[in-house]
């Protein structure tokens, strides 16, 4: 659904707080640009064709399939304050992962099952590009608290693939995969402390949860951030966040994800 050459800037990799910008830090500036890295740890299962036959198997993508379940990520992400109590931003999450195993166990997946003893590849394409709104409820020189209104647009892809050769030269290839692609409203609240001149304490949560004729989503984000500013435009910033997901289809084409990722993360912050 969003190519990486569309989101160039891949904006906002870690979306807990950094989808929830704060306030103006008393200063003028109009826009605030930052990038840093992202030490996530994933916890993944998922379902495919649950209710056709055979029922489906739950999977987990790091212990079924191979999946690392350690990552670092880069990201990016930016924000416009347009006036002294609004802002709006934008954010841009994308984890491309692949794994290869050799199955301890069957697993069903639709309509294919994959024995155990095969080797299989697989890959999981996950992005989430969200806009949001806020406005600042309350603020002073100290104190920013405000409330965040966004929507996510969700593209989530799981596949899994194996070949087998027999006779040296004979191909057997299996192969299922997923897509879903689903837009989800949230509402979050979000604060910002200075706890000494040029050092300010920020947290906050977001959840999202949207239910359509066949389908149901949510997402609950948690997250902490400590921010320094050596210099008037320049900072940095150390924090933690959580993001926990869940999916469920169960009509046509059933499909569900139960994915939770957390990790620590550091940031380089520009305003201007």
């Amino acid at each position: 659904m969003f190519s990486k050459r569309f989101l160039i800037a891949a904006l906002c990799a870690y979306l807990a707080i950094s989808a929830q910008a704060f306030g103006r830090d008393r200063s003028d500036d109009r826009f605030e640009l930052s990038a840093g890295v992202y030490l996530v740890s994933f916890d993944t299962n998922t379902r495919i064709g649950g209710l056709g036959p055979g029922g489906g198997t739950t999977i987990s993508l790091e212990n079924d399939l191979g999946m690392d379940s350690d990552e670092t990520e880069l990201f990016a992400l930016g924000r416009w304050y347009f006036a002294k109590r609004h802002s709006l931003g934008i954010s841009y999450l994308d984890f491309d992962r692949t794994g290869e195993i050799v199955l301890r166990r069957d697993l069903q997946i639709e309509d294919t099952l994959f024995t155990i003893g095969l080797n299989v590849d697989s890959f999981l394409d996950y992005n989430v590009l969200a806009f949001d709104y806020r406005y600042a409820v309350f603020a002073t020189d100290k104190l920013d608290a405000g409330v965040v209104l966004g929507l996510s647009l969700i593209d989530f892809n799981v596949g899994v693939a194996s070949t087998t050769v027999i006779n040296d030269n004979e191909l057997i290839k299996l192969e299922e995969a997923e897509g879903e692609e689903y837009p989800v409203p949230s509402f979050g609240l979000d604060l910002k402390y200075e706890i000494v001149p040029d050092v300010y304490l920020r947290g906050g949560f977001g959840y999202l949860d949207y239910s359509a004729s066949n389908w149901e989503a949510s997402l609950l984000i948690l997250g902490a951030e400590l921010q320094y500013f050596p210099w008037r435009n320049v900072g940095f910033s150390v924090g933690y966040n959580r993001v926990e997901i869940e999916y469920d289809e169960e009509k046509n084409d059933p499909f569900n994800v139960d994915f939770t990722y957390d990790g620590l993360l550091g940031r380089v912050i520009t305003r201007f």
